[in-house]
């Protein structure tokens, strides 16, 4: 905290934000002075891009507006306007919002369907899937943080077979019912970061979305699971033609990912968001997706796979 021009700065604990280099995202931040808690207040749209947020403007937590810091320490990165309404309210992040109500209806469909029901993933059950995705919630999601940030840079990170069947039979052991009332909890606070967010609400959308599908189950996605698609296409850059990529969901974002001049051209793929996560994650056909590429191109993409 500190004073500059008559106005007061306030320091916004990053870990109440949910917003990846260049996401962007809703919160509700907390702000601290010293070691008071100030009440909530609300940033729509924030953008966010590396080092600790700073807020500041005349009225501390009633402000109508303020200017968004984004910088490291002694150094100024850059910065944006925002709009700071009077709401109070308890903190939340969008994209985490969209875990936990996925991961409501996750165990209703889970309670549906009951536990021999097919899991639509390999030979698996509703009771492995919920065992699995209790599993990511061990020693407070501290080992899965630790997966999701390295496959979010790219790196290809496949556990044996021994190792995950060996979690879901741990898992199991409770019974189906305390699993489902697990799989209602909260997620793990680790889970929810920035750095891992969008792939916790890939996977839990991804399982439901093969539950649903192999029970004759409707199942939507939530605007956000789109900023899943960076991460993944990140993660398969090594089995991707090494072209420039163009990729627009029909809800609005656009991403440009690979090598300016690539003798390949540029390949531009436009769809649903659950049809481009389907993609990635080797769920759906290329033939789900708009494609405009070269046919020698769009020959690599018909034999790429996703593996998640």
């Amino acid at each position: 905290m500190g004073a500059h021009s008559g106005q007061t700065w306030f320091v916004v604990d990053p870990r109440e934000l949910l917003a990846g280099r260049g996401q962007v995202t809703q919160c509700r931040p907390s702000l601290s002075r010293g070691r008071q808690v100030l009440p909530f207040i609300r940033a729509d749209r924030t953008i966010l891009r590396r080092g600790f947020v700073i807020l500041h403007g005349a009225g501390g937590a009633d402000q109508h507006a303020g200017l968004l810091k984004l910088i490291q320490p002694r150094k100024v990165r850059t910065s944006c306007t925002i709009e700071v309404n009077r709401k109070v309210g308890r903190c939340f992040v969008t994209v985490a919002e969209d875990v936990e109500a996925e991961r409501a209806t996750l165990a209703d469909t889970l309670e549906t369907v009951g536990p021999s029901a097919s899991a639509g993933c390999g030979t698996w059950t509703a009771f492995d899937l919920a065992a699995h995705i209790v599993g990511a919630d061990r020693a407070a999601g501290t080992i899965t943080f630790c997966i999701r940030v390295v496959a979010a840079r790219g790196v290809q990170f496949r556990p044996k077979a021994q190792v995950v069947s060996y979690a879901i039979n741990r898992e199991r052991r409770g019974g189906y019912p305390a699993l489902l009332a697990r799989v209602r909890r909260r997620s793990p606070r680790l889970l929810l970061t920035s750095a891992v967010a969008a792939l916790t609400l890939f996977e839990v959308w991804t399982h439901h979305d093969d539950l649903a599908t192999a029970n004759g189950l409707v199942h939507g996605a939530p605007e956000r699971l789109a900023l899943a698609i960076p991460p993944l296409m990140r993660y398969h850059t090594a089995l991707l033609p090494s072209a420039r990529f163009v990729v627009r969901t029909t809800n609005g974002y656009q991403w440009t990912f690979g090598p300016d001049g690539s003798d390949l051209g540029t390949v531009e793929l436009f769809g649903s968001t659950a049809d481009l996560v389907r993609w990635l994650a080797g769920r759906a056909p290329l033939s789900a997706l708009d494609v405009n590429a070269a046919p020698a191109v769009v020959d690599q993409l018909h034999a790429f796979t996703g593996t998640i």
